[in-house]
């Protein structure tokens, strides 16, 4: 809701017209001389040159203060990391004082004044700064901390050492935790320097933790070496610090500090003298006291290499904190000089500036005086006048043009009496009043309306409207150019003679200089020829509904009658053995039995309520609502299965010999629309085993055998699919034109373990009812995106679904393959279909974002199945793709070859390039040829294999 009110307001401040958004300039403005106005917009614009160099100048005063900032930072961390340093030392004194070396006693009374004379220093130096952050009680409890781990106060070296070991490691971590904290307030690492940025990582904390952990093992390790022998949880928090350890020198951000240390000899050879003294103490770590139940190492000498190796780490830390300063300074002068070097440009500008704008008034205000004069004279109706200009500016030109003026008012009329000339040969042009009166009728539209332009004049338009055109359509139009908006649309008309011709019309309203509405203008074109065109294919198209046989409808009347019925019932009839009748009395005579039952069905059973069929075979069908018979579905096929065998048993003509059926009944309870044929077909089959006229369809009478199918099935496709078995194959499309491939389609298939092709119609929609299929589209799109990425001048199509393109997953992953993939323009898609498509705006939508990369789209098995000419003109395809159920009978078929012709032409006349597939032997690639086929399709041009063939005018190759 906020964000709608938002985008509504600025909406609202978008939609408001510049001049109302300048009006309050153009009134200050225009109460401003001429001279005033150009003294004002000098100043304005001096003034947005010197606001730069002031927000610079402050800029440069809070980086300095950054700077600052930084340089104390660093000078406490400094104090601090001698403060952990030193606390660091008097727990490895203390650790192995308590495990027996008395002679560590008297380095502690050294060391601890200094601990607590540092730490009271640095108190007093940062304490108001301590108490912004919120540690100054932090330190002090450290401090209190340390005053308890006094040798005076830790007892004898029976007292509990790792006791007092831990205490000082937690002290030692909280002054850590209060460095970092510091380091972050201050921004330490606040820069675009990477070095500095990675030393002040390493200030604040890669290099402080290194250091601890050293310190810790030192520690630990010493204590247990003067004990002589490690328990097994000494030994795992022994080897716990000692991973940590070499898990940090493995840490790619250490690696990286010898890469930044290059450029400074002295601290790169005393980080890698650090790096080798650490790597021997963990070597003697490893193999001398964590392999050892009894470690034999001498406790002193691992003390005295844990403190060469800290106190290395501590003079690199030293080392490394005085480059940071280095990198500092550098960073500063940098700054200050690129400030200096500006603000002498900001000062070079403004003068620059200042000198242009002194000379551009006194030339503006020249050229204005010679344009007042130029405007009196022709206010006084002179226009032979001639003003030398001194300038090459506008005002000049502006001198010129009150010359030119005339000449190009001529010209403009010759040039749009050339426009009506145009659109006068090309187009059928009438113009009306504002009640609708023709007042204007060009030659084009009197040849085509038959009327002359005497009998046009002073009529309404309604004098060429058809009646089969309905009054709301011009209701309509009238509203929308009436609220001076265009209208659009196909209109019937009516010629002189009482025929008939059909426009794509146009109809705008023109608009006087008031912005009122003065007249219309009607433009057409006349497209009587394409709408005929398509009207005799969907002729064609619907005789392909008929069963040629019987003239009842087929199976494809059929399946669309059950997409618009809400509770179907669907009757499936078999003649028992037709195929011996066939074999016994001829085909001859079993044509004439099943038109004879086929006629019996449709005389007694068939209605408007009740819908008769014809499928393939001996099958016959009946539909009918739920609600629409009086009785059972039971009782009713009974009825018909007893009639129709009463009628041929007591028959004696030939076409009827006696025959018995066996039926099958699924309505909507069972099945959804589109599997209740087969339903009914498998109830049939049982009652066929089982000797019965008939059974009702039930989950039970397949719901065995399919789940065994469909589980052995998901079960292939699944371990296919993880060890790279379902693959790509690639058949061919010839282009006619010259006999080449350029193009390939993409197919999916199963290779089975053995080797053997599975084609998808075997496993595909079980993928999809397994949930799987989104797992092969994407499998498809990268092979077939791998295979082609390197051949820019190869086109290939990709089948998707209607389900794909509405499944948010699938569409985003091919978008995101498109515009990653290097030829984009060679991409086809081909829309499939297993559903009939609701939602145009969607697919629309998505061809849209298609075509933004210059991909292109085909709709596939047109002529079939729910395509039709709606998804030619309102998916506005690329290519159309003749389906192979046209094609592969086409060399005997006249109607095939007769409805492939008129979608050929059709397809030309809207700009769509055909396709034509299954073209699997030479006559009908000769016929498919001669009918106007853009590009084939089929075996006999090549079968589908996993390889494509790349042609280089010498030779072929197979990749």
């Amino acid at each position: 809701l906020y964000k709608s009110r938002i985008y509504g307001h600025l909406h609202k401040g978008l939609s408001v017209s510049p001049a109302k958004l300048l009006k309050p300039a153009i009134v200050f403005l225009n109460k401003r001389t001429f001279k005033a106005k150009i003294r004002f917009l000098i100043s304005i614009l001096m003034s947005l040159l010197i606001l730069p160099s002031v927000t610079y100048l402050i800029s440069y005063a809070h980086k300095q203060t950054v700077f600052e900032h930084q340089a104390e930072a660093l000078n406490d961390v400094m104090q601090l990391h001698e403060l952990i340093t030193l606390t660091q030392v008097h727990r490895g004194l203390s650790n192995g004082y308590l495990y027996g070396h008395q002679d560590f006693a008297a380095e502690i009374h050294k060391i601890e004044p200094m601990i607590f004379r540092k730490m009271n220093r640095f108190l007093e130096e940062n304490k108001e700064h301590l108490a912004k952050l919120h540690q100054l009680r932090r330190l002090r409890k450290i401090i209190q901390t340390l005053h308890r781990l006094q040798v005076v106060h830790i007892g004898t070296p029976s007292a509990f050492p790792a006791q007092i070991f831990n205490e000082h490691t937690k002290a030692i971590r909280e002054l850590i935790e209060v460095l970092q904290k510091i380091a972050d307030a201050n921004g330490l690492d606040n820069t675009d320097n990477i070095i500095r940025k990675h030393l002040a990582k390493n200030l604040t904390d890669n290099l402080v933790l290194l250091q601890e952990d050293t310190g810790i093992l030192r520690g630990m390790a010493t204590g247990l070496l003067v004990r002589g022998h490690i328990t097994r949880e000494e030994n795992n928090k022994l080897f716990s610090h000692f991973a940590h350890i070499s898990a940090m020198l493995q840490n790619p951000f250490y690696l990286k500090t010898e890469t930044y240390l290059t450029s400074s000899p002295k601290i790169l050879a005393t980080y890698r003298l650090m790096r080798d003294r650490l790597n021997s103490l963990l070597f003697i770590t490893q193999h001398q006291i964590l392999q050892s139940a009894h470690p034999y190492y001498d406790a002193e000498k691992f003390f005295k290499l844990a403190t060469d190796t800290i106190e290395t780490q501590d003079r690199l830390y030293h080392m490394l904190a005085g480059r940071y300063i280095q990198l500092l300074h550098q960073d500063q002068q940098h700054h200050m000089y690129s400030t200096v070097a500006l603000l002498l440009a900001f000062i070079m500008i403004v003068t620059v500036v200042s000198y242009l704008a002194a000379a551009f008034y006194l030339s503006v205000t020249r050229s204005i005086r010679k344009l007042q004069t130029a405007s009196k004279l022709i206010s006084r109706g002179k226009t032979t006048f001639k003003l030398s200009g001194e300038t090459e500016d506008e005002v000049n030109a502006a001198l010129d043009a009150f010359q030119k003026v005339g000449n190009r008012l001529d010209e403009n009329i010759s040039f749009l009496n050339s426009y009506k000339k145009a659109i006068d040969e090309a187009s059928i042009v009438s113009k009306t009043d504002k009640r609708g009166i023709i007042t204007y009728a060009n030659k084009k539209f009197c040849t085509i309306s038959q009327y002359t332009e005497e009998e046009l004049i002073g009529k309404p338009h309604n004098i060429v409207r058809h009646p089969d055109m309905p009054k709301s359509v011009f209701k309509e139009m009238w509203a929308t150019i009436k609220a001076g908006n265009i209208w659009h649309g196909i209109v019937k008309n009516r010629k002189k003679d009482g025929s008939s011709y059909i426009v794509d019309t146009t109809v705008m309203p023109i608009f006087d200089a008031h912005g009122k509405i003065a007249e219309y203008i009607a433009i057409r074109h006349n497209v009587t020829e394409l709408a005929e065109s398509r009207r005799r294919l969907q002729e064609e198209i619907q005789k392909q509904k008929i069963d040629r046989l019987t003239g009842l409808p087929n199976k494809i009347q059929l399946q669309e009658d059950l997409n618009r019925m809400q509770k179907p019932v669907l009757f499936y009839l078999n003649i028992n053995e037709f195929a011996n009748l066939n074999d016994f009395y001829g085909s001859k005579t079993g044509d004439q039995v099943l038109r004879y039952v086929g006629k019996l069905l449709q005389t007694h059973y068939a209605s408007q309520k009740i819908k008769l069929y014809k499928l393939s075979g001996d099958a016959f069908v009946l539909l009918f609502e739920e609600d629409s018979i009086a009785y059972t579905p039971e009782v009713f096929i009974d009825e018909i299965i007893d009639y129709i065998e009463y009628e041929t048993s007591l028959c004696s003509q030939e076409e009827c010999i006696s025959v018995t059926l066996t039926g099958g009944i699924a309505t909507y309870h069972e099945a959804k629309s589109d599997r209740l044929l087969s339903c009914a077909g498998i109830a049939r089959k049982y009652a066929r085993q089982e000797h019965k006229s008939f059974l009702r369809y039930t989950h039970d009478l397949n719901k065995d055998a399919d789940y065994e199918k469909n589980i052995a099935w998901i079960n292939k496709i699944k371990e296919a699919l993880h060890e790279n078995r379902i693959v790509t194959f690639f058949q061919p499309i010839v282009d006619n034109r010259n006999g080449t491939i350029r193009k390939y389609e993409t197919l999916v298939r199963l290779v089975e373990k053995n080797g053997k092709v599975i084609s998808p119609f075997f496993f595909l929609e079980v993928a999809k009812q397994a949930k799987l299929y989104t797992q092969i589209t994407k499998a498809v799109f990268d092979q077939a995106f791998n295979t082609f990425k390197t051949y820019p001048d190869i086109e290939f199509a990709i089948n998707i679904s209607i389900e794909d393109i509405t499944d948010a997953e699938i569409r985003a992953y091919i978008f995101e393959k498109i515009a990653h993939f290097p030829f984009p323009q060679n991409i086809i898609l081909e829309i499939t279909e297993d559903q009939e498509i609701t939602d145009y705006d969607l697919i629309n939508d998505f061809i849209r974002q298609a075509r933004k990369y210059g991909t292109k789209i085909a709709i596939d098995d047109f002529g079939s199945g729910y395509a039709n000419f709606d998804h030619i003109i309102k998916l506005n395809a690329d290519f159309i793709k003749i389906d192979g159920s046209l094609i592969k009978n086409i060399d005997t078929d006249e109607e095939s070859r007769i409805i492939t012709e008129a979608i050929i032409a059709f397809s030309k006349k809207l700009g769509c390039k055909t396709v034509v597939e299954f073209v699997h032997n030479e006559t009908v690639l000769k016929i498919v040829t001669k009918l106007g086929a853009d590009f084939v399709q089929g075996y006999f041009l090549g079968a589908p294999s996993p390889c494509i063939c790349v042609e280089d005018n010498t030779y072929e190759k197979c990749v």
